[in-house]
C-alpha cells in the first residue's frame, strides 16, 4: 500500500509553484520521494531532491543521496539537493555527484530570480521575458 503523505505541503507547494516557472520548465514529480527530473523536450537534464525548509534535515552523506547520486551518475545525469524557503524567498543547491558539480561547483543559496534562471540555464535556454516580469513581481 501506498504510504500516506504526512504532512501534505511537499507535494502541492513544490509542484505548483515550478508551473508558474514557465512551460518551459517541464519538472516530472515522482511520488513518494519528491525527486523532480527536470527535462527538456521529453530528455532528462538533471535530478533533483526538492526539500521544504521544515522538512527533517539530511545530510549528503546519507545512503538516499549515495544511491541518488549513483543513480544520477549511471543515467549521465547532475544531481541536486535542493531546500527552499517557504515563501520562496531562498532557494539552498547543493551539487551532488560530479556532473552537478561541473554546473555548480559549491553550495549556492539563491533567491528564486536566481534558482528559476539556473534552472534555465541546465536547459541551454534563457528565461522568457514573461517569467522574469512574474518573478520581479512576486
Amino acid at each position: 500500500m501506498t504510504k500516506q503523505e504526512r504532512t501534505g505541503w511537499r507535494d502541492n507547494s513544490i509542484s505548483f509553484r515550478h508551473r508558474l516557472w514557465g512551460d518551459g520548465l517541464a519538472l516530472l514529480d515522482i511520488d513518494g520521494i519528491f525527486l523532480g527530473i527536470e527535462a527538456k523536450y521529453k530528455t532528462p537534464i538533471a535530478l533533483i531532491e526538492y526539500k521544504h525548509e521544515l522538512a527533517p534535515a539530511q545530510k549528503i552523506t546519507d545512503w538516499s543521496f549515495e544511491v541518488l547520486s549513483n543513480l544520477g551518475t549511471m543515467a549521465g545525469l547532475p544531481v541536486f539537493a535542493v531546500r527552499y524557503a517557504d515563501n520562496w524567498s531562498w532557494w539552498n543547491v547543493i551539487p551532488v555527484n560530479k556532473m552537478a558539480k561541473e554546473k555548480l561547483p559549491q553550495r549556492k543559496e539563491m533567491s528564486e530570480f536566481e534558482y528559476v534562471s539556473f534552472l534555465y540555464q541546465l536547459r541551454g535556454q534563457n528565461m522568457p521575458a514573461d517569467i522574469k516580469n512574474f518573478l520581479f513581481k512576486s
